[in-house]
């Protein structure tokens, strides 16, 4: 995961200018997280590509987020994309579940994916 946001995805930098005299190490240095001995450069083309895709023709998606989440202001959007679906939990965080959503809510987003895996079911 952290290799994977060190070359494509992003890490949401950490504003820490005021404990500068605090800290000993750089709380943004993924290199402890990641494989040694590699060099992770970072390259949006992966991020923007997956975003296009998303927004124009991908299917069978189900993006869920929490209300509160600070990660949300940067939701992916679905666009025109066919079978896909946004999910919202009302005042959830990070670690939004499908079961935290409101009784309807769960029962369509279950549906979705239960419609989908039995669509590739053998």
């Amino acid at each position: 995961y952290f290799y994977q946001c060190a070359t494509e995805l992003g890490y949401p930098a950490t504003p820490v200018a005021h404990l500068a005299d605090l800290l000993q190490g750089n709380p943004d240095d993924l290199a402890p997280l990641v494989p040694a001995g590699t060099a992770p450069v970072f390259d949006p083309a992966a991020g923007d590509d997956f975003a296009a895709w998303l927004a124009s023709s991908a299917e069978r998606v189900l993006l869920l987020y929490g209300e509160w989440d600070p990660w949300r202001g940067g939701a992916l959007e679905l666009g025109s994309s066919a079978d896909a679906h946004t999910f919202v939990v009302a005042q959830g965080n990070h670690f939004a579940e499908i079961a935290d959503l409101g009784a309807a809510e769960a029962i369509d987003a279950m549906a979705l994916i239960e419609r989908w895996a039995s669509a590739n079911s053998l």
